[in-house]
């Protein structure tokens, strides 16, 4: 289907500006990138009902982790960590504010929404690391917000949808050997990379198909992997790829939501097919007409039918 006519004027806007010169360096390309994703972050809604945010240092195990944590007004359902999106190299905990707030005020949720580092100068594993010690700290710490350990839910946007989807599987590990008691209420990834072979993989139509034009570009994201992978990662390591794990049958239950003009759609909607054959409690849906982390612009009908999938998997898994 063409797409969407709320999603087009985006579109047009992103298309319209002219491109800057060349950047003269990495370090410079990798600032306008960061300024730019700081420049698209969604308005605050004070209108929500959000108790209180505070931002704080986590202390897990020696790994300290800055987080921004939400209470909604009523009783939580259900604690959300979220790891944000952009590449592993840009955002923070700013730019996914307004959706951590709706899905704290709308969701009944308390939500941690992790600072955690980004690359170049954090590569790999760093941000696998601080996403799993964040969740980790969510399960000790939830009877504080009268919740129960396997009360936690683990969620992300893009490379947050990896870092979600690794954070589950190596949960799912440890559980399995015994080094935890409490199993995730489940995990939500949106428009996630689960395959990080670009360059030595060309199975996936959607990465040519929307190779240009729609927001999130192929060539950006050979840009984000190559910054992700200084310290030596390859895209073989099930860590990065999430989709190559061979073990997948005690994952906590998912939800996976994709985009039709996506480069990211066929490996979501492959990883969410892997799980489902798996036997996981899988729910998928994608949302044709529509772009990259369209969830980010809550005005839209098709991010706030994203925010009820949200609410309603959580609710149940939670519950």
């Amino acid at each position: 289907m063409p797409v969407l006519a709320e999603i087009q004027p985006i579109l047009d806007l992103l298309n319209s500006v002219e491109p800057p010169p060349p950047p003269k360096d990495e370090a410079e390309l990798l600032a306008r990138m960061r300024a730019t994703i700081g420049m698209m972050q969604e308005p605050v809604n004070e209108t929500l009902a959000v108790a209180s945010v505070e931002d704080k240092v986590i202390d897990f195990h020696g790994l300290e982790v800055p987080v921004r944590v939400y209470t909604p007004a009523n009783r939580p359902v259900a604690l959300m960590v979220y790891l944000h999106g952009g590449g592993f190299s840009i955002g923070n905990i700013d730019t996914h504010d307004g959706l951590a707030r709706r899905y704290c005020g709308n969701g009944s949720m308390v939500v941690v929404n992790v600072e955690y580092r980004l690359a170049p100068e954090n590569a790999f594993p760093s941000g696998v690391d601080d996403s799993l010690a964040a969740t980790l700290w969510a399960q000790e710490n939830a009877p504080s917000f009268g919740l129960r350990p396997d009360q936690v839910v683990v969620a992300g946007d893009s490379a947050g949808g990896n870092l979600a989807a690794v954070t589950a599987q190596t949960h799912a590990r440890l559980l399995r050997e015994g080094k935890l008691s409490a199993p995730l209420a489940g995990h939500i990834m949106h428009c996630p990379v689960t395959d990080m072979r670009y360059g030595a993989d060309e199975s996936y139509p959607s990465r040519r198909e929307n190779a240009s034009g729609y927001m999130l570009t192929d060539e950006m994201m050979r840009v984000f992997f190559h910054f992700y992978a200084q310290s030596g990662a390859t895209p073989e390591d099930v860590r990065v790829s999430p989709l190559l794990a061979e073990r997948l049958d005690d994952l906590s239950p998912a939800l996976l939501l994709t985009a039709e003009f996506d480069p990211l759609r066929d490996e979501g909607e492959l990883y969410a097919d892997a799980l489902r054959k798996a036997g996981v409690d899988v729910t998928a849906k994608r949302f044709d007409g529509t772009i990259h982390v369209f969830m980010m612009f809550s005005p839209l009908e098709c991010a706030q039918q994203s925010d009820a999938m949200v609410f309603e998997f959580v609710n149940r898994v939670a519950s």
